[in-house]
């Protein structure tokens, strides 16, 4: 199976301008459910809007809800759904004339490539991954034109994440499954903003992640930073593992090299290492309790960040193991 880099599922890259108001609040919920991991409700919101979007003119929000519930389906290993879904939206997207909403027909074509990707169709999932690069490339000019630079930011983000799922499918051999239960492919960031990724195969040994994995001719060892945690990777967890920067280093007891696998949360629900993914990139901290029981976050630089904003504004993980060197 494949985990998403944050931010990364098709769902969350769409542009909704054209959508109306009270189907951009339900396709919202949905993405929340799906962080929560609470799939029947995801599916419900998103349903509501594909049944509200029927009729003439509809067509945009029509595609927005396919993208959300082919997101929903391929999280719970319904490949197949999801490429039906995803299909559709495509048709729906790349029927319209603004240029704008070849960004969507982009993010569809992705969403083929992941389910073409998991039912492990190779050739099919490496031709809609490049349909999506040469629309990204195509439609990030036009976002350039009209100076959107937070647009063209999610235009590079997401080419580079493609074309590294592209790559990893090309080089990877033909026997390690990308869709089976014995191994998990986890996205590898850089540590800062320009994220460069790329994919580590992590082996599954019966109900829990191998102790050793190897990653572009490196020996790498899994180990928890709680002993007392029972899972690395939950399960149907959204994860990735971030290189941990060097302000962060005795945060976590970690040397240089080292890999931070790092869980989703919808919003902080207790203490201990984690992140915050911001604007200008992931912070790394440790969230803490204060005396009234309110959770905040605490950099390495002693700076406390807290309030409302965290878990919505500024989406949370929580460290749960380290990728540590062996050679």
């Amino acid at each position: 199976m494949i985990r998403l880099p944050p931010n990364l599922r098709p769902s969350e890259q769409l542009f909704l301008q054209d959508v109306p108001r009270f189907a951009v609040d339900l396709l919202e919920g949905s993405r929340s459910s799906q962080i929560a991991g609470h799939w029947q409700e995801a599916e419900q919101s998103a349903r509501s809007v594909l049944n509200a979007s029927q009729g003439a003119g509809a067509q945009i929000t029509r595609g927005a809800a396919l993208i959300h519930l082919a997101d929903t389906h391929l999280a719970q290993a319904s490949a197949a759904a999801a490429l039906q879904e995803a299909r559709t939206a495509y048709r729906l997207f790349a029927a319209q004339p603004s240029r704008y909403q070849r960004h969507n027909e982009a993010v569809a074509a992705y969403a083929l490539g992941l389910a073409h990707h998991a039912l492990e169709d190779r050739a099919a999932a490496l031709k809609w991954y490049d349909k999506s690069i040469d629309l990204l490339e195509r439609v990030r000019l036009d976002w350039s034109a009209k100076k959107a630079a937070s647009r063209v930011r999610c235009c590079r983000r997401l080419h580079d994440w493609i074309r590294a799922l592209s790559e990893c499918l090309t080089r990877t051999d033909a026997s390690a499954s990308f869709s089976g239960l014995n191994s998990l492919w986890l996205p590898l960031l850089a540590a800062d903003s320009e994220a460069r990724f790329s994919l580590a195969r992590l082996d599954i040994d019966g109900y829990v992640v191998a102790r050793t994995f190897d990653w572009a001719g490196q020996a790498f060892s899994v180990e928890l930073v709680n002993e007392e945690t029972q899972a690395v990777v939950p399960a149907q967890a959204e994860c990735y593992a971030l290189r941990v920067p060097n302000q962060a280093l005795e945060l976590l007891d970690a040397d240089d090299g080292d890999y931070a696998v790092i869980v989703r949360r919808k919003a902080p629900d207790h203490e201990g290492p984690g992140v915050l993914e911001t604007l200008s990139g992931v912070e790394f901290g440790d969230f803490q309790r204060d005396s009234s029981g309110r959770i905040t976050f605490v950099k390495p630089d002693a700076t406390v960040i807290g309030g409302e904003d965290i878990g919505e504004d500024l989406p949370v993980g929580y460290v749960t193991a380290l990728l540590k060197r062996t050679q």
